[in-house]
């Protein structure tokens, strides 16, 4: 089963009592998001919650 559905399912209530927006990534991935220093990744970073 992959990581996004593992997390989707354990997060099920919150799921549905409040919008959520998962993002995933590999490191690999998120090491790129971060070196665009974009205002989305500033505000992922700023405000996000990581799960792993």
């Amino acid at each position: 089963m992959d990581v996004h559905l593992k997390v989707a399912r354990a997060l099920q209530d919150f799921l549905q009592e409040y919008p959520t927006d998962l993002i995933t990534h590999t490191k690999t991935m998120h090491k790129k998001f971060l070196e665009l220093n974009s205002s989305f990744s500033k505000e992922i970073v700023s405000k996000g919650i990581s799960l792993l």
